[in-house]
This record gives structure tokens, C-alpha cells and sequence, in this order.
């Protein structure tokens, strides 16, 4: 331990005091900045969790925008699976309402039958009725 007033005597060779009063002011000065560095070491730390939380901001807004364009790839494929069969039969139904109108129907039925009677007949398959 350090004691001021003590010195080594004459012819003797003395310790090396001025390296430990040296080394003790720079002991005593990192000893008065723990506070110093305590707050820079929270600050290092808060930085830290900001770019990390940044980091799942964009993360989670990439699988956002993933999620919601295969949400539209969905929506616009179940509309269409819907929509063409309808619109299809509502065409389908349109003619036909317009071939019952107009008695082309009744009229072209019994050549068609007929027509596609004289092919089976043709090919040698026996009909039915």
C-alpha cells in the first residue's frame, strides 16, 4: 500500500513511486467515469435494439407484401374460376332462350338427329330406337 511520508532510506535504491502515483491517478480517473460509461455503454446497447428492430420491420413488411400479393394471385384466380363457367352459362341460356324464340330449335333438332342417325348407321353401328 501507498504511504506518502515513507521513503526509502539513503543508498538504498527507492521504489518506483512515481509509476504507482501514475498508475493510481489513472485508476482514480477511470474510476470517476463509470458513470460516463455506463451511459454510453445504454447507449451502445439502445442502438443495438433499434437495428435490430429495424431489421424485423423489414423482414415482416417483406412477408407482407408476399403474403399479399399471393392473396391476390388467390382472389383473382377464385374470381375467374367463378366468373368464365358463369358468364359461359349465361351465354349457353342467352342462345338458347333465342333459339326457343325464334323455333329454330324445333326445327333443326330432327335434321341433326337425323343426320347423325345416318352416320352411326354408316360407320355400322346399330341405334337403339
Amino acid at each position: 500500500m501507498f504511504n506518502e511520508g515513507l521513503e526509502a532510506p539513503s543508498g538504498h535504491e527507492s521504489l518506483p513511486l512515481e509509476k504507482f502515483v501514475k498508475k493510481r491517478d489513472e485508476v482514480i480517473q477511470e474510476v470517476l467515469r463509470v458513470r460516463e460509461r455506463h451511459n454510453d455503454n445504454i447507449i451502445t446497447a439502445l442502438e443495438d435494439t433499434l437495428r435490430q428492430m429495424q431489421m424485423t420491420a423489414r423482414i415482416a413488411h417483406s412477408i407482407r407484401r408476399k403474403a399479399a400479393r399471393r392473396f391476390t394471385k388467390l382472389l383473382v384466380s377464385a374470381l375467374l374460376s367463378v366468373a368464365a363457367p358463369a358468364y359461359m352459362l349465361f351465354r349457353l341460356l342467352e342462345v338458347a332462350a333465342e333459339n326457343i324464340k325464334s323455333r329454330r330449335w324445333k326445327r333443326s333438332k330432327p335434321r341433326r338427329l337425323l343426320r347423325f342417325r345416318r352416320r352411326v348407321q354408316s360407320i355400322g353401328v346399330s341405334s337403339a330406337s
